[in-house]
């Protein structure tokens, strides 16, 4: 991402130590910024050369963060912020999923990110951010309490007073990993990537549709996946697709499960399947 002509990674680090057992929870986010390297610091490898000195991301910030899962950079006007997902208090003695997701401001002033609004969340996977009709949106993917995979997300609007997110709605979710928000003939969509609820992982995703007249989301769609982790929209020689990334069979034993291609009809105003996709334990599409 860009910030007054600037470049920026950032980069979520879940578990520290030497091993995936490791602890989860006390890593931070780095932000990494491009920019000149002082020759001394191995400028052969950057290929740099002279007094120019070579370019490479170095890192500029750490924010701190509880096994972060997510992060999304976006703008409000000539504000710009950072959205961390953070999963899990891994130290905690109870309610270890229960933790404040954070949203960072840049401070130009201190050319920093700065903490500006604390979130509870609760096993945040992800944060999906949106305009629509002229305001602004966050939705959290809650994946799970320390009971239950069965737990609300949220969408939150941002009000210009006091200069912060609000909750709007809540909306039911089975271990949600992942939202993608897209739109289509004109309305409005968020999908939900629902992952498991608690017993089997064949669990219906569901594509929310934006009731304008209301304000608020209302299910359009219910649409049979398997440990969904990830959504995709996308539009191809003026098609518009869904793709999901299965991750595992209904009683996970089984991680080679087909993931797939949904195509929208106009007509019935719903996606149908139109591709099954061999994948092995799918998380994400991109395209």
């Amino acid at each position: 991402f860009s910030i007054d002509g600037s470049s920026f990674l950032a980069v979520t680090n879940y578990v520290s130590g030497a091993s995936t057992s490791g602890s989860a929870g006390g890593t931070n986010v780095v932000v990494y910024q491009w920019q000149r390297v002082p020759l001394k610091l191995r400028s052969d490898t950057y290929g740099g050369s002279g007094n120019s000195g070579p370019r490479a991301f170095v890192a500029a910030q750490l924010l701190p963060s509880l096994g972060a899962r997510g992060i999304t950079f976006f703008s409000i006007g000539s504000r710009h912020f950072l959205a961390v997902a953070n999963y899990q208090n891994s130290s905690a003695s109870a309610n270890i999923y229960n933790v404040d997701s954070v949203i960072f401001e840049w401070s130009g002033a201190h050319a920093m990110f700065q903490a500006m609004q604390f979130i509870p969340t609760h096993g945040a996977r992800d944060w999906e951010y949106f305009a629509l009709d002229g305001r602004s949106y966050l939705v959290v993917a809650n994946e799970r309490t320390d009971g239950s995979f069965n737990v609300d997300s949220v969408v939150y609007e941002w009000t210009d007073s006091p200069g912060m997110f609000q909750a709007m709605q809540f909306l039911p979710t089975h271990g949600a990993f992942d939202w993608e928000y897209f739109t289509q003939d004109g309305r409005s969509f968020l999908a939900a990537a629902n992952h498991f609820d608690g017993v089997t992982y064949a669990v219906n995703s569901v594509v929310y549709e934006w009731s304008g007249n209301d304000s608020y989301f209302v299910a359009a769609q219910s649409i049979p996946t398997y440990g969904a982790a990830g959504w995709q929209h996308f539009v191809v020689a003026g098609n518009s697709y869904l793709a999901v990334a299965n991750f595992r069979s209904a009683n996970g034993s089984n991680y080679n499960v087909d993931s797939v291609i949904f195509q929208w009809n106009s007509t019935r105003g719903t996606f149908a399947a139109v591709q099954l996709i061999p994948t092995h334990g799918a998380l994400d599409w991109e395209f």
